[in-house]
């Protein structure tokens, strides 16, 4: 192998299986690296770790792609990323040769985890939803994988429930998906899930949603046995809905099948807007699917909510704001109802307009002013207004109407007869306001 700026420093147990663009080896460090004579150095010189070195030494694509991956490992402090040891790969401008050592981990990758058969749903999801949890953690600090795939997923020391991610360096690699064959120098495909994002340019090609289509590609992958590939095929089918694995998920409970069908309608959508827009609302889905009862996203968020209208609850002002701000609503909801009524019983002969002014949380007043039209005589209009006023711990319902103006209705914010009464009070005004308006009034 030459001497090179890591064989002082590590010893060569055995080469691993090569990957792309790298030589990958088990190592250990050497004899004179072992740190100061303590127990935890002469530990520290016994672990087991593997050291990845480029093929083409001279590339700056793939001196990059080192320096990236090296950063994103400082970064992340995770037990669902394999640990950074060391790295001279800051100096991916210089003439070095570059390594990265991270820690070793133990247990199988996906690929040997499925072997040739579909993996049971709760098993699959055991395994997905704690990589949604280490995402989210790399997401909130800027880093996107951008190539998940079964040969980058350990499973340390074979527990399902602890995945660990490989493989950082298409954190910047500019073409993820292709490689070139030595021989011919043509481009040759290597991809697990090919998406249209990844043929575009700039910030795009970095979002945090390819992550979790890939991440959503594993499920599939898990459960199917197959390669999710594209999201769509030559006959318009997305993967789920190809013949293999649409019969292996047609397989399962139909409430499971059916969840699973919808989770992947979403995954594989080829408009990123539709497709699971945080690890979040992904795993939301994954949680479901293993345990029906479980509270959605928004159903928790809704819980805290109510939690905090309970404390807030407590403050008269708060109360009686809230119970205007609903009876204010009931009023909106009946004056549409009954101008529609009017509207299309009297509509070749009279019509009623409505300017509105939304009742916003707190305020005290609402406000609405009507205008009653003669169809065939434009000239012909009437102009009235309704309004709502907090007095106490009642609501008051005014119009004024032909330089008139008195109480239409007055109901206690908190009795709960007081929509009906309200409701009864504005059809009769709209409906009196409007035979006022046909025998000539205006």
């Amino acid at each position: 192998m030459g001497n090179t700026t890591w064989q002082s420093r590590w010893t060569v147990v055995r080469e691993l299986a090569p990957g792309g663009e790298c030589c990958t080896f088990l190592v250990r460090r050497a004899g004179g690296a072992k740190g100061n004579g303590s127990a935890a150095s002469a530990h520290a010189s016994d672990e087991l770790c593997v050291l990845k070195t480029l093929k083409d030494k001279t590339s700056p694509e793939r001196r990059a792609m080192m320096s990236h991956e090296a950063a994103a490992l400082h970064t992340l402090d995770h037990p669902g990323v394999a640990r950074l040891v060391e790295s001279n790969a800051v100096k991916f401008q210089a003439d070095d040769e570059l390594y990265l050592v991270r820690e070793y981990v133990p247990g199988k990758d996906l690929d040997a985890f499925a072997g040739s058969a579909p993996v049971p749903l709760a098993d699959a999801c055991a395994v997905v939803r704690p990589i949604l949890d280490t995402l989210k953690f790399c997401h909130a600090r800027g880093v996107v994988h951008r190539g998940i795939k079964p040969s980058n997923v350990i499973l340390r020391d074979g527990k399902l429930h602890k995945p660990v991610l490989l493989d950082f360096g298409l954190t910047f690699n500019r073409d993820p998906f292709r490689t070139v064959d030595e021989e011919g120098g043509r481009h040759v495909e290597d991809r697990f899930i090919y998406l249209p994002e990844d043929t575009t340019r700039g910030a795009d090609r970095k979002t945090d949603l390819s992550d979790l289509t890939q991440c959503a590609g594993l499920l599939f992958f898990l459960v199917t046995n197959q390669q999710p590939q594209t999201l769509i095929d030559d006959r318009d089918r997305k993967p789920h809905q190809r013949d293999t694995a649409a019969r292996r998920i047609g397989r399962l409970d139909p409430p499971q099948r059916d969840a699973l069908i919808q989770l992947f309608d979403v995954a594989f959508s080829d408009d990123a807007s539709r497709r699971w827009q945080s690890a979040d609302s992904l795993a939301d889905a994954i949680d479901r699917l293993v345990n029906p009862l479980a509270p959605k996203v928004e159903d928790r968020l809704a819980g805290r909510a109510r939690t905090i209208r309970q404390r807030l609850g407590g403050n008269p002002e708060v109360t009686r704001q809230q119970a205007g701000d609903r009876l204010a609503k009931e009023v909106v909801g009946c004056v549409s109802e009954t101008m529609n009524a009017v509207n299309a019983e009297l509509k070749d002969v009279l019509s009623v307009g409505l300017l509105l002014s939304r009742p916003k949380q707190g305020t005290k007043k609402l406000s609405m002013n009507f205008i009653f039209s003669h169809r065939n005589d434009g000239k012909r209009r009437l102009e009235c207004a309704v309004s709502t006023v907090l007095e106490n711990q009642e609501m008051v319902l005014v119009a004024e109407c032909l330089g008139r103006s008195g109480e239409v209705a007055r109901v206690g914010l908190f009795a709960p007869d007081s929509p009906q009464v309200l409701r009864t009070a504005i059809e009769a005004f709209l409906l009196d306001t409007a035979e006022h308006f046909a025998n000539g009034v205006a």
